[in-house]
């Protein structure tokens, strides 16, 4: 009712499909140790949910042979494989789970690398226009995303008889899971470089990774994650476990980069709101810089702001890093100053457990105008 509207002092939002749209477009890419995508808008017409225009990427599929060609086309066989998409057979479109993953696998069709649906004996096939060779993936398995695994895998023989698992998910966690030769590679620092300058232009970013698996782990593995599945208890958690077992000693190939356009008015009505005295809290599962520029263009963050970063998860760190920020709002550079809180998602796990914390908290975001909560950037 219009009259209780004075009374509301807190707005508590989630970001996907509420500010955003929740439609997504597959704008750029890397691959080996080069990036895609100009940011300017195609001169052809696309598949849906593909944006996407670099004349370079032309020029490196057809240079057969080089290293670069090779790291491409496996990212693209990579796209075109990973996934839980179905065809829908009457319509002839795609069915998937979620907008992003029909984004990727839909830019893998439009780079010439079509998933052309399941045959009876769980192949997945994919047609390379480029070379017009059919090829078939047997489907394994399938590790299935959550919102607390943040990423998803599937498991596949490839056309030379390998196994592979293929990994996407967020950049924090699939580093976590590379071996050793791959996280003091040059194409982890460069794909960490790309990945950071997408997340600034506030695009959803993925990193890409894969490992082949000899047939004595895989059976074995198989056996457990089979077992895990018929569990009748907490079998969801049982089946996690199991599948963390496998996503260990990744290959990191490359990362994707998605954008999921605001919803119309956002940033009018937030501003609004504001100007109204309301405070604004928004939850996200982007990357912080992802976050920080997404709150920009919705009107929650400006660059007259007092923007306070919250990243520390030690509890004395954490303790100290909140006593200042309490102080510095206190004390403003100005009167007329409106301030913000930034905070990664690990920290707000880490102050919920602690009493101390969580008072300091409430006190420095009940004197501010935005708390953007989203996840934790890697160190």
């Amino acid at each position: 009712m219009n009259e209780e509207l004075g009374q509301v002092e807190y707005i508590f939002s989630d970001k996907t499909g509420t500010l955003t749209c929740n439609v997504m477009e597959f704008k750029k890419f890397s691959a080996g140790l080069k990036s895609y995508g100009t940011g300017e808008a195609p001169l052809e017409p696309q598949e849906s949910n593909v944006c996407f225009h670099d004349p370079s990427m032309r020029s490196d599929m057809q240079a057969v042979g080089t290293p670069q060609n090779e790291a491409l086309i496996r990212t693209m066989m990579f796209l075109a494989c990973c996934h839980t998409i179905v065809i829908d057979e009457r319509k002839g479109t795609y069915n998937a789970a979620s907008p992003d993953e029909l984004a990727l696998v839909n830019a893998a069709k439009q780079f010439g690398f079509e998933f052309k649906g399941l045959d009876a004996k769980d192949n997945m096939l994919i047609r390379d226009h480029n070379t017009d060779t059919l090829h078939k993936y047997q489907l394994l398995n399938v590790c299935e995303f959550s919102s607390t695994r943040k990423r998803m895998s599937v498991i596949l023989r490839d056309p030379q008889g390998r196994i592979v698992l293929m990994c996407k998910g967020a950049d924090s966690v699939i580093q976590e899971r590379l071996s050793v030769h791959s996280s003091s590679s040059d194409v982890l620092r460069r794909t960490q470089e790309y990945v950071d300058l997408y997340a600034e232009e506030g695009l959803r970013t993925l990193f890409l990774a894969e490992r082949f698996i000899d047939e004595a782990t895989y059976e074995q593995w198989n056996a457990e994650a089979q077992e895990a599945r018929l569990e009748i208890q907490n079998r969801d958690e049982h089946v996690a476990a199991v599948d963390e077992k496998i996503e260990v000693e990744l290959e990191l190939i490359g990362s994707t980069a998605i954008e999921d356009r605001l919803q119309d008015e956002v940033a009018e009505t937030i501003t609004f709101m504001k100007s109204a005295g309301i405070k604004v809290w928004v939850l996200t599962g982007d990357k912080i810089e992802t976050a920080m520029n997404i709150g920009v263009s919705a009107g929650l963050l400006d660059n007259s702001m007092a923007q306070h970063l919250v990243e520390e998860t030690v509890a004395s760190a954490l303790s100290k890093q909140l006593d200042d920020i309490n102080l510095a709002i206190k004390n403003p550079s100005s009167s007329s100053q409106k301030q913000a809180i930034i905070v990664a998602g690990a920290s707000l796990v880490c102050i919920d457990k602690v009493d101390s914390l969580r008072e300091r908290f409430l006190q420095a975001s009940d004197s501010v105008e935005v708390v953007l909560a989203c996840r934790v950037s890697p160190k």
